[in-house]
């Protein structure tokens, strides 16, 4: 029995015996407990489902179905900015007097404050509003379920005020341990949390450096606690490189002779192993690996968050200073200002680098091959986006979602590549672009997946006498959230819900919606139309479809 999905039927059926009879969902991977409780809830006969895709929206139409019969709606949401934007709603409620249930999905215990995916501090995020706000942790044991209808049932009493307090909001943070859907083998337990040397909030292993002069850290441990590392040669070692590695890792894979994996938005991209993720669990390459070094934040594939847990492998990070260090297993040995490699590259590290490189050239061929004829898959239209952006030096702007992981799996190209995923949001990726066109003062190219444009496409509308951005958006149109065919809901076990409830597929006319606002307009059938496209970009802010066929 999947425990998360056992402690959300037992929420929602709290909601709905006192009181709740509609919910409005936005997708989401974390809320997928919330979708499958509501469902069979529905399916019951006790509540009623709304689905938006847009969760401001969302949060606005709960408030309306409140007021439409006098009673409580509920809205849920998954973890991250998707929280974030239910606040407007929660606000008015609050200033109206109106109750409304806000249930916001959220990581568990063990992935707060260690640089987990879509992780941010969601208690107490909407301030004093609330009239009343909760926080469930992820059970463990049948017992704690109990908590869960309770605090259904408070949740309402406090909405319509009968808590002693006013109606209004009420705000429930519901932190889910995978596995997030009802059948299926949890994944590997979470490592202990312990108190590490230099006081790390997230129980680091204690062999980090001491605190200099024995001063306790606060929050994240400052860079001047750490020193320099001398690595010996030996361990068959792979680089790793997430947002924020900056040059250091690429500098010390041209040293060192080992593989650099590194994510489009790393900054050290050049020089990476080709759909690199796809031959980390591999027996060939992947399961050799003995030693991992660690620069920035590396949350885009979840094969590299499995190597870093895995067990038997040395994780060391690299902390270049400037804020946060990321330890995403809790598994790391070692955390040092720079690391360096002892001695010269040895004839067995050539010969493992060589093989990650030829290995990684083979997975890209095979995707080329793979998608030779018919309509353009994504990583073929992310490739030839980032290598367009390469020739003529315009930076790339990549939406959070699926996007950012086609990049991912191409050949890296000389381009800048930005990408908002300090929270994995899929929000406001045009409105950053077109800001980042108007502060350089030259052209930018976006490569989005349609629900990403849809959650901005009021950034296409400028005011009339506003200075006009150049702007090219590819946009990836897969028919709604193509992501989640590749977590656990597109199992097509979960066929009745994932079509309505995850990929929530908007019907929009986007040749249409770009007439209204004002911008160019392209439909690019097949790569040899994109690549003209690329070619010959239009003035101010142009919209460039993709019909996909694949991934």
């Amino acid at each position: 029995m999947s425990l998360s999905v056992e402690s959300a039927r037992r929420l929602v059926d709290g909601l709905a015996q006192a009181g709740v009879t509609w919910l409005v969902l936005a997708p989401g991977s974390r809320s997928s407990p919330l979708v499958f409780a509501a469902y069979e809830a529905s399916r019951a006969g006790r509540l009623r489902l709304v689905v938006r895709a847009d969760e401001r929206v969302a949060g606005f139409t709960a408030l309306g179905l409140s007021l439409a019969d006098d009673g409580v709606a509920a809205v849920a949401c998954t973890s991250g900015t998707a929280a974030a934007n239910l606040h407007p709603a929660v606000m008015e409620a609050h200033y109206s007097r109106i109750p409304l249930v806000v249930v916001t999905a959220d990581r568990p215990a063990e992935l707060q404050g260690v640089g987990a995916n879509q992780t941010g501090e969601q208690r107490g995020l909407y301030g004093r509003a609330p009239v009343w706000q909760v926080n469930l942790e992820a059970p463990d044991a049948d017992p704690a379920l109990a908590v869960w209808a309770k605090t259904g049932q408070a949740a309402v009493a406090a909405a319509r005020g009968r808590l002693g307090g006013q109606a209004g909001p009420v705000h429930i943070n519901a932190r889910f341990r995978e596995p997030l859907v009802p059948a299926g083998q949890p994944g590997p337990a979470a490592p202990a949390v312990r108190p590490g040397r230099a006081g790390h909030p997230s129980g680091a292993p204690a062999t980090a450096p001491e605190a200099a002069a024995g001063q306790a850290a606060e929050g994240f441990t400052s860079a001047n606690q750490f020193h320099p590392l001398p690595l010996e040669r030996g361990p068959r070692t792979v680089i790793v490189a997430g947002a924020g590695a900056g040059p250091a890792a690429g500098t010390l894979a041209a040293k060192s002779g080992w593989p650099l994996l590194a994510e489009p938005e790393s900054g050290c991209w050049m020089g990476s192993v080709p759909a690199g993720r796809l031959l980390v669990e591999s027996r060939e390459l992947g399961q050799r690996i003995q030693r991992v070094v660690v620069y920035g934040r590396p949350v885009l594939s979840r094969p590299i968050t499995r190597l870093v847990q895995r067990p038997g492998v040395e994780v060391i990070v690299v902390h270049q200073g400037g804020g946060a260090w990321f330890d995403l297993g809790r598994t790391a040995s070692r955390i040092a200002s720079r690391v360096f490699p002892l001695g010269d590259t040895t004839w067995d590290e050539r010969d493992w680098r060589a093989s990650w490189s030829a290995a990684g050239q083979t997975a890209w061929e095979a995707q080329v091959a793979a998608r030779a004829a018919g309509a353009p898959s994504g990583v073929m239209v992310a490739h030839a986006v980032a290598k367009a952006c390469g020739n003529d030096r315009r930076p790339l702007v990549v939406g959070a979602s699926n996007a950012i992981r086609y990049l991912d799996l191409t050949p890296a190209q000389p381009c800048e590549v930005v990408a908002l995923r300090g929270l994995a949001g899929i929000d406001g990726t045009v409105s950053a672009a077109t800001g980042l066109a108007l502060g350089r003062g030259g052209p930018v190219r976006v490569l989005l997946g349609d629900l990403t444009l849809a959650h901005d496409a009021g950034a296409l509308g400028l005011p009339r006498l506003e200075a006009r951005p150049s702007v090219q958006i590819i946009l990836l149109n897969d028919q709604g959230g193509g992501i989640f065919r590749t977590l656990e809901v597109g199992d097509p076990a979960y066929h009745e819900v994932f079509e309505r409830f995850f990929a929530t597929p908007v019907p929009i006319d986007w040749a249409a919606l770009a007439s209204a606002y004002g911008a160019g307009y392209r439909l690019a059938g097949d790569l040899p139309e994109l690549e003209a496209a690329l070619a010959r970009p239009g003035a101010g802010i142009e919209l460039v479809e993709v019909p996909l066929g694949g991934a």
